[in-house]
């Protein structure tokens, strides 16, 4: 963590933490600081996001009071369906292994979006200023520490199957490089640049989306690829799967803006994200359902005990009832109801744990037809 004159950053990285200062140091304000730093972390930690990833911008928007999200998550090809995840021939879905690891899998990135829009509504720098430390990480390289080395190694089988992954991340015996070898990454250098000078547009419609359509279609499988050491029950036959996405998918992703869940625990105003996040709900269900504990002064097995059947009963609920909101309803005020919370909570004995699987409840009867929590989208 690096702090400075009326700020602080918090990341995963010192690269990304740095980035982040010296952009505040330039005048630059929270948001264009956050960017710089995500976007250092797609270098320095690849395996925590990038630009093939997405994700959720919470934003306070301190002028006007308010707490915003901008939805940003991977979606889905315009193509995929049923017949994506299951092998033609045994009518069984594909092994987990082999399909996480095709391109199959790869699903529509809205990181480079967020990452302009949030500059352009939010921020006071473009994004050809805050990638510039990416830019330069990426170019000059950064030291492997020994959460880098523990990431690789578990992928290491996946990535000797594919030709630039092998380059970038394993020696050249094929083992994850060792902890102070310095990795360098011109073509991340490349990519950044390309979004720097034309924006968002170049990544979704130009040479890069084409670049990512090519990679999809035809992946950069070495020779004699060993697929049954990732997977025992992979088929040889079928290879990496090749994934269905095309150009209109890219061109069509939108960032969805929406506004934040709230809920109030013990006097403090709690703000989370929305479905299609689980977060903002699931632990505003824990907390209202831990409210009426006096956990401070509860000898530490009791107040453990309260929380871990809180977690239970909330996560049931998360899993009956929470998901895109484009597909299903969501009793977003039910769920985070008080009165809901203490039907859940009268479930809980004090002396012992609920037997077997917590079964969700039904917060129908608490949701409320036009719910302050009802997300609208905002444009």
């Amino acid at each position: 963590m690096k702090s400075i004159n009326g700020g602080a950053v918090a990341s995963e990285s010192y690269e990304a933490s740095q980035a982040a200062i010296s952009i505040l140091n330039k005048g630059g304000n929270a948001v264009d600081a956050a960017i710089a730093a995500v976007a250092v972390q797609g270098v320095t930690r690849p395996y925590s996001g990038g630009v093939g990833g997405g994700g959720l911008i919470h934003l306070y928007l301190a002028k006007e009071k308010r707490f915003l999200i901008l939805d940003h998550r991977v979606m889905s090809s315009s193509n995929f369906g049923p017949e994506s995840i299951v092998n033609p021939d045994t009518g069984r879905a594909y092994p987990g292994s082999s399909f996480v690891s095709s391109t199959m899998s790869t699903a529509v990135p809205g990181a480079v979006k967020a990452w302009e829009e949030a500059l352009e509504k939010y921020g006071t720098m473009t994004l050809h200023e805050v990638l510039q430390p990416a830019i330069a990480v990426a170019e000059k390289g950064f030291v492997v520490d020994q959460n880098f080395v523990n990431e690789t190694e578990k992928n290491v089988t996946r990535f000797k199957l594919f030709v630039s992954t092998k380059k970038l991340y394993l020696d050249e015996s094929g083992r994850p490089l060792k902890v102070g070898t310095i990795i360098k990454n011109p073509d991340f250098a490349k990519t950044y640049r390309l979004i720097a000078k034309h924006g968002s547009k170049v990544f979704y419609e130009g040479e890069i989306a084409e670049a990512i359509i090519d990679t999809i279609k035809n992946p950069p499988v070495v020779e004699s690829p060993n697929f049954t050491e990732v997977d025992s029950e992979w088929d040889p036959t079928y290879g990496v799967i090749k994934g269905n996405m095309d150009l209109e998918d890219l061109k069509n992703y939108r960032i969805v803006t929406t506004n934040s869940t709230r809920m109030n625990y013990r006097g403090y105003d709690v703000y989370g994200a929305p479905p299609v996040s689980s977060g903002g709900i699931t632990v505003g269900e824990v907390l209202n359902i831990l409210e009426k504990y006096d956990l401070t002064n509860l000898p530490r097995s009791q107040a453990i005990h309260y929380y871990i059947e809180a977690c239970r009963y909330a996560y049931a609920d998360r899993s009956a009832y929470i998901g895109d909101p484009k597909f299903i309803d969501v009793p977003i005020k039910g769920l985070l109801s008080k009165d809901y919370a203490t039907e859940r909570r009268n479930n809980i004995k004090v002396d012992k744990a609920s037997i077997g699987q917590v079964m969700s409840g039904d917060p129908w009867p608490y949701e409320k037809k036009h719910s302050q929590n009802k997300m609208y989208p905002i444009r």
